[in-house]
């Protein structure tokens, strides 16, 4: 099942993170950290409504009850690239596989972050929303992605010649089941039948019967 929308009558709501706890870092130390690789800011906010990021590539922390502004610098991340360029990938790698992490939808307000910082959480992040736009970027040359694509496309090309390969094993192992298969109609038969042959008993001959007069039993001989 498919459904089409126009991408103007789509609105795409921000994804944010809570964080326990800071890593064993001091609040000092988490700043400094970050300053190598964002430019770090105050940000004002209307306490209880939280602070939105105003462009890609920027982001809102909440940290002691205070807001900052962070923006990744240039050089920090490849901006070429459509995956790992995403705010999201920027902001942390694999963070599925952390329990430290949360995620608040966009759905419940930036108030939340703030609310969850006030109990079991010690860190927030805003990010800014994901568009529609796809922008056409310049090929990668270890995926040698065709010229002029969009990363959609492009992403289309790695899968379509993945499952080629894959079809293509596929067939290979079909080819060689079917072989064996023959082998063992041509060959086993064959063999299964003289297998049959020599594991039957020998039949023994039937036993005599000796016939007396009549009142005697089968067998015995008659008395004198």
């Amino acid at each position: 099942m498919a459904v089409v929308f126009c991408d103007e009558d789509l609105f795409i709501m921000d994804y944010n993170r809570v964080v326990r706890d800071l890593n064993g870092l001091s609040r000092e130390e988490l700043l400094e950290k970050l300053r190598a690789s964002f430019d770090v800011a105050p940000a004002d906010a209307v306490p209880g409504e939280g602070y939105a990021p105003r462009a890609k590539h920027e982001f809102g922390m909440y940290l002691d009850g205070r807001w900052y502004s962070l923006t990744a610098k240039p050089g920090t991340f490849p901006a070429d690239h459509p995956i790992e360029s995403l705010d999201c990938a920027i902001l942390q790698a694999n963070p599925r596989t952390s329990d430290r992490i949360d995620f608040v939808g966009g759905i419940r307000g930036l108030g939340e972050l703030e609310r969850r910082c006030s109990g079991e959480m010690a860190l927030a992040f805003s990010l800014y929303p994901v568009t529609m736009t796809i922008n056409t970027i310049s090929p990668r040359k270890e995926r040698n992605w065709p010229p002029g694509k969009t990363a959609m496309e492009q992403e289309a090309v790695v899968l379509e010649k993945t499952v080629s390969q894959t079809r293509k094993k596929l067939d290979e192992a079909q080819d060689a089941t079917r072989t064996a298969e023959e082998a063992m109609e041509k060959f086993g038969k064959p063999i299964l039948s003289r297998k049959d042959s020599s594991s039957r008993k020998p039949r023994l001959p039937p036993t005599k019967k000796h016939g007396g007069p009549a009142g005697g039993s089968e067998g015995t001989r008659p008395e004198d």
